[in-house]
């Protein structure tokens, strides 16, 4: 878009013209002006962008605005650690009774798509001595601490211990939700400390409904769950309608598929799901038919 010459009202385009030697001739009526306003995109001290998080598309616009410079919040550094004896990260070998480590890498990845920074531990043994370890040096260097797997009540679920161990306070343990019920939430001087679950359904819903919104509001900005609109292809029944329940489905076009689903400990569901839907506490039944929300994953 250059500058219009002075006198000029409107833009011929070149595809509508031909020239001859120096002569230039209309060959097509352009019904359009093909004039752009100054300030016509941006009104002269209007708001340019809100407070959030700085997309692909707001690159854009401070450019073109000549804007080379703005003030940000760095995202805070997240800590993650997956405890569990039995554990192997992929790759090695499993013994009788090991499992692959997916929760550990799983967060990882979830932080990493909300463009957030974190920092790996690995694998703790379920020892209260090892754990409290771990969460003394993950404390000192990160903002919040994440761990899953240890907050059930078992035997060896040493995690609500340790961090009390450490001097945090328990804000609060366990949750309405499902899956995910043991949640844990704590703090320290400002460190604050995440339980998940050990199962990895649990793990990913609640990481995506709860402590991701948690991050952004260290960060000082609301962002608010992208959520699409469709009606149930089939009816959704549940047995047990006391807590909030988050269920993984499909959404393609208006239709919405619930994907087979055998429980929080069913991960590989979520590969065939793109969103899930929330039943409120009180529910029982979605129709068929039935209007929902879907929460983006």
């Amino acid at each position: 878009g250059a500058m219009m010459p002075s006198g000029a009202d409107k833009v011929i385009r070149v595809e509508y013209t031909t020239v001859i030697g120096s002569t230039m001739t209309r060959i097509h009526a352009e019904p359009n002006r093909n004039v752009i306003q100054r300030g016509e995109n941006v009104k002269p001290d209007s708001h340019l962008l809100e407070k959030g998080i700085v997309r692909r598309q707001h690159i854009g616009v401070l450019a073109e605005q000549g804007i080379d410079r703005v003030d940000v919040r760095i995202p805070p550094l997240i800590g993650i650690i997956a405890t569990g004896t039995e554990l192997k990260d992929p790759g090695e070998k499993l013994a009788s009774g090991q499992i692959f480590n997916s929760n550990g890498l799983q967060l990882c990845a979830q932080v990493a798509h909300i463009g957030g920074r974190y920092r790996y531990y690995g694998i703790v043994d379920d020892t209260e001595a090892a754990l409290v370890e771990l969460l003394k040096t993950a404390a000192a260097e990160c903002d919040i601490v994440v761990l899953s797997g240890g907050v059930s009540m078992g035997d060896y679920d040493y995690v609500l211990s340790a961090i009390a161990a450490v001097g945090a306070e328990i804000l609060f343990h366990h949750v309405a939700v499902k899956p995910g019920k043991p949640m844990l939430f704590a703090e320290r001087e400002g460190t604050y400390f995440v339980g998940l679950p050990g199962n990895p359904v649990s793990t990913f819903v609640l990481f995506e409904v709860m402590v991701q919104p948690f991050i952004y509001h260290l960060m000082g900005i609301s962002a608010e769950p992208v959520l699409f609109s469709g009606y149930l292809a089939e009816e959704l029944r549940r047995r047990d309608t006391s807590r909030v329940e988050f269920r993984p489905v499909a959404l393609r076009s208006d239709k919405v598929f619930p994907v087979e689903y055998h429980g929080s400990s069913h991960l590989h569901a979520l590969s065939r799901a793109n969103g899930l839907i929330r039943i409120d506490q009180g529910v029982e039944r979605l129709p068929e038919g039935s209007r929902v929300d879907v929460r983006q994953i």
